[in-house]
């Protein structure tokens, strides 16, 4: 079994520590703070989020290799020339090991909860919830959908068909950072 820490005290890398021996078995570096770090079900892959970085990255376990390095997706419209710069600070893996997803973290950029195959890691599906950041996201635990928290909403999204969005508003006096679901 591995731990994977990442942004401690500043830092800009991931490290991989073995469980077993408490020992760190490898640092990669990572161009920046780490945010967020979450593990694929089967434990191949560790994906990363960094707070001033426009990118997610996957990284390949037992090698310590990036295995992709995901982009932040171009928005259409209005939101174009800001999404270039959209930092993609949470992610999560499906527990049933098909889908990876980010969503961006930062404002004055759209939250854009944004989908992708877990092997292929190409993009499946996305949707911009909200002109305002991402606190959280994260699937259920069947993984048949996704929830974001952003600013002022909770968007789920269905992984059955990838497009039946349901938004729900909070209350004026209401606001949510974390994200977690029952069975």
């Amino acid at each position: 079994k591995m731990l994977f820490l990442g942004g401690g005290s500043g830092s800009k890398t991931l490290d991989f520590f073995d469980v077993a021996s408490r020992k760190n078995v490898r640092s990669v570096n990572t161009a920046h703070y780490v945010y967020n770090v979450t593990v694929s079900p089967d434990g191949r892959r560790v994906a990363t989020g960094a707070y001033l970085d426009k990118y997610l990255k996957v990284w390949d376990v037992e090698t310590g290799a990036s295995v992709k390095i995901l982009a932040t997706p171009a928005l259409p419209g209005p939101h174009a020339k800001k999404s270039d710069n959209r930092p993609m600070g949470f992610t999560a893996f499906s527990p049933d090991g098909k889908y990876f997803a980010g969503c961006a973290a930062s404002s004055p950029c759209p939250a854009v909860p944004t989908i992708w195959d877990a092997k292929t890691l190409e993009i499946k599906s996305r949707f911009v919830a909200h002109d305002n950041r991402c606190y959280s996201i994260m699937f259920s635990p069947d993984s048949k959908s996704v929830i974001a928290i952003m600013a002022g909403q909770v968007g789920q999204l269905s992984t059955k068909d990838l497009s039946t969005i349901q938004v729900f508003r909070l209350g004026a006096q209401e606001q949510a950072e974390k994200v977690v679901c029952s069975q």
